[in-house]
């Protein structure tokens, strides 16, 4: 208990450590990194990679070892003067803060790292690195997802993911491997065009929060009779197998209360501007697109041209509204925004000043169409 805590101090919780040693780097995660960063890395001058939640950039460590042409970028909340040192030592080593990372230029990474990261985070961050991700990667660039199913003493407010669970969000090319007690590790290989559009991840992540809660709640009524007890074995006869039956109660009402709360945290969280400037951005950029090209603006533009000018979150609401039934837009393939009848009486009866003034929901109720 007491080497546990002290494990979990010194490498998550002390800031002003030097970033680990690579000799001293033993866990399978960081060695599938390093396999799966030489393996990508074949006949390219040079690999470009980003370490999104980098903490103490113990994979440039890893990555300075090997016989590797790197750029590396760490970005994480902020850096110790240890890690200041390091970029001024190395040329090929550099670090921005989470909060600049949309200022960062796009698809210009062949890797993006994100490892041990999602179980810490909120609905809408885990929908942020997606995205975040989408942009940054090149077009045959990869995402290595790495996570923990089974949490290390000390993470209080971390919600796991299970393998299944991922591949509902993903389709890796890696997927998972075992540690040497038996726990799964997630471990994924995904490509730019299986990362979702926020307001896909959104739906998809929230509703796999909440099957968890309720699972988890299900599992945690029923287990006071063997029955309980076996369902809960036979689906997760891998992780906490060293439990006791009372351990295991506590931590399965654990897990149910942190998924109910990840689901409250997002309804809370990230209120929004109620300007109706976004509308007034949208149209504009569709009619534009339509103009230049002829054709209908696909979805990933749209998020592209205006995110990070509106948060994820307030443009996946918005969108909703903007295409509510009988408004000026619809989409029906997930891919392409269409306008319908409405955005053409709107344009041609009503000012921008007025859909300014008014809002969406006006507008749209005052263009009936016959």
């Amino acid at each position: 208990m007491i080497n546990s805590l002290s494990k979990y101090l010194k490498e998550c919780v002390i800031n002003d450590l030097s970033p680990a040693d690579f000799e001293s780097i033993k866990d399978g995660q960081i060695k599938w990194l390093i396999e799966k960063i030489m393996s990508l890395s074949k006949n390219k001058a040079c690999t470009t990679v980003l370490d999104y939640g980098c903490g103490n950039m113990r994979l440039y460590n890893a990555l300075s070892k090997l016989d590797l042409k790197f750029m590396y970028v760490g970005a994480d909340f902020k850096r110790s003067d240890n890690i200041n040192e390091l970029i001024h030592n190395n040329d090929n080593c550099n670090f921005i803060c989470l909060s600049e990372i949309t200022r960062i230029e796009r698809h210009c990474f062949d890797i993006v790292c994100v490892s041990n990261v999602i179980h810490e985070i909120s609905i809408i961050e885990f929908v942020e690195v997606i995205y975040n991700t989408k942009l940054l990667l090149s077009k045959d660039g990869h995402f290595l997802l790495l996570d923990m199913s089974v949490l290390p003493q000390g993470e209080l407010l971390g919600l796991p993911y299970f393998p299944d669970e991922i591949l509902d969000l993903f389709e890796p090319i890696d997927y998972t491997f075992t540690t040497e007690k038996g726990y799964p590790i997630i471990a994924c290989d995904i490509m730019p065009s299986d990362l979702m559009l926020p307001h896909t991840a959104i739906e998809k992540l929230c509703y796999l929060i909440m099957k968890k809660r309720d699972e988890f709640s299900f599992l945690a009524f029923s287990i006071i009779n063997k029955y309980g007890m076996d369902i809960f074995n036979k689906k997760f006869n891998n992780i906490n197998k060293r439990m006791s039956n009372e351990d295991l109660l506590g931590y399965i009402l654990y897990l149910s209360g942190l998924s109910n709360f990840r689901i409250s945290e997002f309804r809370q969280e990230h209120t929004y501007s109620s300007c109706n400037e976004f509308y007034v951005d949208l149209i504009n950029l569709f009619t534009e697109t339509f103009e230049r090209t002829g054709k209908q603006l696909l979805l990933h533009d749209m998020y592209s041209s205006l995110y990070p000018k509106y948060p994820l979150r307030e443009i996946v609401i918005k969108l909703k509204q903007a295409t509510s039934p009988h408004s000026l837009f619809r989409f029906e393939d997930e891919k392409t925004l269409y306008a319908t009848e409405r955005l053409d009486y709107f344009i041609d009866n009503f000012t921008f000043d007025d859909l300014r003034e008014s809002g969406i929901f006006v507008i749209s109720a005052m263009c009936e169409v016959d």
